[in-house]
């Protein structure tokens, strides 16, 4: 387990990948939202501030997500399109 650092500053322990929901996401990232859509991605929408919304295949992509779309929120830098 990882000391992450979320929207809030440093939180808990990240769950290993295989593991974690949607639930330990808006744990560590207490300013977003989670839900499965109905393509069966993951999804995080940020609820305060700036309109944000991250997927992914398996909940475990998602804190990284968040953490890249915040980082090109800080700095000014469009987001990435979703592509790889």
């Amino acid at each position: 387990m990882n000391t992450v650092e979320g929207s809030d500053g440093p939180v808990g322990m990240e769950p290993p990948e295989q593991q974690m929901t949607g639930e330990d996401v808006e744990a560590l990232f207490p300013l977003w939202s989670t839900w499965t859509g109905g393509d069966a991605l993951c999804y995080a929408l940020r609820t305060q501030g700036a309109a944000l919304t991250v997927s992914g295949r398996t909940w475990a992509e998602i804190p990284d997500e968040i953490r890249e779309a915040e980082k090109h929120l800080r700095t000014g830098l469009p987001a990435p399109n979703g592509g790889d």
